[in-house]
């Protein structure tokens, strides 16, 4: 009896434990709703002005590349791109340019061949700013 007692005293805890860390993953991504949102119009000097503070690029490498291309596609992904995801990080080193392309998930092992469109997105290394969005087919 004692041992079954002990037993159902861990399932319990081990439940709890579970339950807190899912607890703790919802509490964070309610942070972000938390974000402060206003409309205001920025002067045209500060807009137009070629100063910029940050003395290193703002996408450094090709992972941060393709996380902020990620984010920029999620935000206009379409239902028949779900299944898109980051395939190729491409660097035009000469133009300090990265280019991040999407595609849909194609799984070599199966022995079929996706064929369809890819999106890419290319973006300026030096301050992050979105060049162009375009559709391949």
């Amino acid at each position: 009896m004692k041992r079954l007692f002990m037993l159902c005293v861990f399932f319990s805890l081990v439940l709890i434990v579970l339950y807190g860390c899912q607890s703790s993953d919802d509490e964070s991504s309610e942070e972000i709703t938390d974000i402060r949102y206003e409309t205001v119009t920025l002067d045209n000097d500060f807009l137009e002005s070629k100063k910029f503070v940050h003395d290193e690029n703002v996408i450094p490498d090709k992972e941060v590349a393709a996380k902020v291309a990620e984010q920029i596609f999620n935000g206009m992904r379409e239902e028949s791109e779900k299944d898109y995801i980051p395939q190729l990080v491409q660097h035009d080193e000469e133009n300090g340019v990265w280019n991040v392309v999407f595609w849909e998930y194609d799984d070599p092992t199966d022995g079929e061949v996706t064929v369809g469109s890819c999106c890419n997105i290319a973006i300026r290394e030096t301050d992050g700013k979105v060049l162009k969005i375009w559709y391949d087919e």
